[in-house]
């Protein structure tokens, strides 16, 4: 046997995700409880010194024709094999969860995956921005509830707004009740 099977009637636990529902209000709320405590615990990463409210650095806005233009190649040390292997952990602990319930970590988690394989000390102080935000927002929860509405995507790409990466894709996803 490779693997421990259960298998959860109530419908409350789900790959690792906790599901709370309410049947007459159509609504279900998913968490994961002490995933991040134990991310955080996991990487031996300190409680940072003050709450971090942004994921990423924002960047800089710079208008005018060379607006843009690809941020300037990081130029900064490459870390070493040890350190390196300790982001790609970092940013796949992050993903799961991200993916799961905290979408507001998966641009940063993008671009540093861009990053990893020859990650550098800029590449090592935005995962400690990253991990200093989940430690400040540990128990993200998403909602969803059933309704009659209808999903609309509007989607576009970007060419060149990350480093060594061709192209970015993204989209805009709202619900409505209206035909659009």
């Amino acid at each position: 046997e490779l693997y421990a099977v259960t298998t959860d009637w109530t419908g409350t636990n789900f790959l690792g995700l906790k599901l709370r529902w309410d049947y007459e209000k159509r609504i279900v709320w998913i968490s994961m409880p002490g995933y991040i405590e134990e991310a955080i615990h996991e990487f031996q990463h300190p409680t940072p010194a003050s709450r971090e409210d942004a994921p990423h650095p924002a960047p800089y806005t710079k208008f005018g024709p060379e607006s843009q233009l690809t941020p300037p190649p990081d130029t900064s040390e490459l870390l070493d094999a040890a350190a390196i292997n300790r982001i790609q952990q970092i940013i796949g602990k992050l993903l799961y969860y991200a993916r799961a319930v905290d979408s507001t970590m998966l641009v940063a988690l993008s671009s540093l995956s861009s990053q990893q394989a020859s990650a550098t000390r800029t590449t090592a102080q935005r995962i400690t921005q990253l991990l200093n935000y989940a430690a400040s927002h540990p128990d993200a929860t998403i909602c969803y509830k059933a309704s009659d509405m209808i999903l609309y995507v509007h989607s576009d790409a970007s060419y060149l707004s990350e480093p060594k990466a061709k192209s970015r894709i993204g989209g805009h996803f709202f619900l409505s009740d209206k035909l659009l």
